[in-house]
């Protein structure tokens, strides 16, 4: 008897669930706040009816960072890097390398970078804090540590700045071959060192 109690419970707030689904999306006088999309999931058309919790923070960045929005009315740039690629080829675990991404304010004002983040604390940029004035250049440098790292890396640089988009990627990657230690020789890759 307790479990048909149950079922038909759970029958009559699931049979609730869906009529009150099925008023907010027919409801016709448009005083509905949210909708189910495509996904299946609420979707919400006024800011103001967002669910009170907090937004998931995704970044497994561990570097602090020192950003700041750019401003609204902040003149926007252009920026053009010579190239937004870099591949560091063939690496052992442990190696430390370097890149240097050049780049050239080909905007007419002033470019700020607010900032530069790498996707993983391996992964750390170095960019200038003083505006690029416009026709000048400049350089982000992205140091990349392989410790504990194995195989096939592929790590972005976020950069932010008063740029349309606001966010330039700039990408780097490696092959990371394990370091073997046999005594007195270490074999890194296909080389014996």
């Amino acid at each position: 008897m307790n479990d048909q109690i149950k079922t038909i419970s759970l029958a009559l707030i699931a049979v609730s669930l869906l009529v009150q689904t099925f008023i907010q999306l027919t409801s016709s006088d448009g005083s509905s706040t949210s909708s189910i999309g495509q996904s299946g999931l609420p979707s919400y058309d006024n800011a103001s009816t967002l669910p009170d919790t907090p937004p998931l923070n995704n970044n497994t960045n561990t570097q602090p960072t020192n950003a700041q929005p750019v401003e609204p009315d902040q003149p926007l740039t252009t920026m053009v890097f010579s190239e937004y690629d870099h591949d560091f080829g063939l690496l052992t675990e442990g190696d430390k390398v370097t890149y240097v991404f050049e780049f050239k304010n080909t905007g007419p004002n002033p470019l700020i970078i607010k900032n530069a983040r790498g996707s993983c604390g391996c992964t750390v940029p170095e960019w200038p804090r003083e505006p690029i004035a416009p026709g000048e250049s400049g350089n982000i440098t992205v140091n990349y540590d392989s410790k504990n790292r194995k195989g096939i890396q592929d790590k972005t640089v976020s950069i932010t700045a008063n740029t349309d988009p606001q966010i330039i990627q700039l990408k780097i990657h490696a092959k990371i071959a394990q370091q073997i230690n046999l005594g007195e020789n270490v074999i890194g890759g296909d080389e014996a060192n």
